[in-house]
């Protein structure tokens, strides 16, 4: 993502903690003035106090995806992506391309993502729309995936 704000973002800033594209709406209402209401729960956030330094944490503990059958969540540098049946982790540090599935190595990091992906599913409306496969192919450990995420 790439942001240009002259006189509020520092040209060149770098931001590396993830960030998701519905922080979009928030930070723009944000810089807009608009005062969003308390009761309107957004999975995104403002992102301006985490670009100006005003706030050195980082604006997700966890990120989460859904796409008709495909879901995914993040913690860390721990990616799951469940494509129907099939599982995927991945230690984003180590495999920034995603092509080395960790899930027989790290059968309690599965558990524990899927955990908080089935919870944060329970809390979320039935899509308005259904999805749209993009026909993006991934090779992951010799087996070709079609992700919608």
């Amino acid at each position: 993502m790439v942001l240009n704000w002259p006189g509020v973002i520092k040209p060149g800033m770098v931001y590396r903690n993830p960030v998701s594209s519905l922080d979009l709406f928030p930070t723009v209402s944000a810089a807009a003035g608009i005062n969003l209401p308390n009761k309107l729960k957004l999975d995104g956030v403002d992102l301006m106090p985490y670009l100006s330094g005003s706030s050195t944490t980082m604006p997700h503990e966890t990120l989460f995806w859904s796409n008709g059958p495909n879901k995914a969540v993040r913690l860390g540098n721990w990616k799951l992506i469940i494509v129907g049946e099939h599982k995927l982790l991945f230690d984003l540090k180590n495999d920034i391309g995603e092509t080395k599935n960790l899930v027989k190595q790290y059968p309690e990091m599965v558990q524990k993502l899927e955990n908080s992906l089935n919870q944060w599913q329970e809390q979320m409306k039935p899509p308005a729309w259904p999805s749209k496969p993009n026909r993006r192919k991934v090779n992951v450990d010799g087996v070709l995936y079609e992700l919608n995420i």
